[in-house]
């Protein structure tokens, strides 16, 4: 006997055709249990099923196909699903692996952090000592003597600088803010290391920007400091102050060597420097005080060579 299913998908049934053979099929019920009329039904059903060619029976089940079609469009969602969690754990795996890590590298910043102020700290007390005793033997020794001497106090200016430096990059950037004139610390620090008026600003009322005034010395030391030692001429050297939409700005300007294009995105990096006595952490003071009190700092390269230092700050009303 031979058999083939096909699927009906539009009437959601199962088809049979069978080729039946007259001696694959079963004779007809007999016995007792049945009456007359049945027993007839049946007879004339089989002697059909004997002498037809092809046997088509459709078989319809709604229930069924719908759960075959839910089954057929949900497998696929169930199978993205599945990816797209086993995806997310291990990228939260992976998160967890890196957050352990920074956790890690953070205690041991805290750590190194404490004993670098710890040590600059400690440093203080003897350059405050060597300072005071070269002092002393200056006054006795011969005027060329002092040539020595004053080798020795520049090293001990020098190391008291770099633990300045040191205690500006560990401790709190934002420090206390308050209402600030930067024209009148500008000025201030201009006439310290430069001897000379070197502030520049645009006529009208003065400026107010909220930061911690020493904090705003610090930046602006880093900046002359630097501005100074970039190999032009000192006089040409200068401090501009502004004001544009509501945000102050301070360049610090000279027309020194410039920056090389290949170190720009290095100048903001703790320790990096191009200077045989630098420090390389003037910049990053720098860049962490301005974004503790909101602004932002860059180096552009000026028209006709050298470099300006911007430092913009929201301005703040006095």
């Amino acid at each position: 006997m031979a058999r083939m299913y096909l699927e009906n998908e539009k009437n959601d049934s199962l088809v049979l055709l069978l080729r039946p053979s007259g001696d694959g099929l079963p004779p007809p019920p007999a016995g007792d249990e049945t009456d007359g009329r049945l027993r007839r039904a049946q007879s004339f059903m089989f002697d059909t099923l004997r002498k037809a060619d092809v046997i088509y029976l459709e078989i319809r089940q709604p229930r069924f196909w719908r759960q075959a079609h839910l089954q057929t469009v949900l497998f696929p969602i169930v199978e993205i699903i599945l990816a797209a969690l086993v995806v997310f754990l291990s990228v939260l795996v992976i998160k967890n692996g890196e957050y352990r890590r920074r956790i890690e590298q953070q205690k041991n910043l805290v750590t190194m952090g404490t004993a670098a102020s710890t040590l600059a700290h400690e440093i203080k007390n003897p350059l405050l000592a060597i300072r005071l005793q070269t002092s002393i033997i200056a006054r006795t020794l011969p005027g060329e003597a002092c040539r020595e001497l004053e080798i020795i106090d520049a090293e001990v200016k020098r190391l008291s600088l770099l633990s300045h430096r040191v205690n500006d990059f560990l401790r709190d950037p934002t420090g206390r803010p308050s209402l600030v004139d930067p024209m009148g610390i500008a000025s201030e620090v201009g006439e310290r290391l430069c001897a000379r008026r070197i502030v520049i600003s645009q006529p009208g009322p003065s400026y107010a920007v909220k930061i911690d005034p020493e904090r705003l010395r610090s930046i602006l030391e880093n900046l002359l400091r630097n501005a100074l030692e970039s190999g032009g001429c000192e006089e040409e050297v200068h401090i501009h102050i502004g004001r544009s939409d509501g945000t102050v700005y301070i360049d610090v300007l000279d027309h020194g060597s410039g920056i090389l294009r290949k170190h720009k995105e290095q100048v903001f990096d703790p320790f990096f420097t191009t200077k045989s006595r630098g420090t390389g952490i003037g910049l990053v003071i720098c860049r962490r005080f301005v974004q503790a009190a909101g602004g932002s700092i860059a180096l552009e390269d000026r028209l006709h060579g050298g470099t300006r230092a911007r430092v913009n700050l929201p301005e703040a009303d006095a």
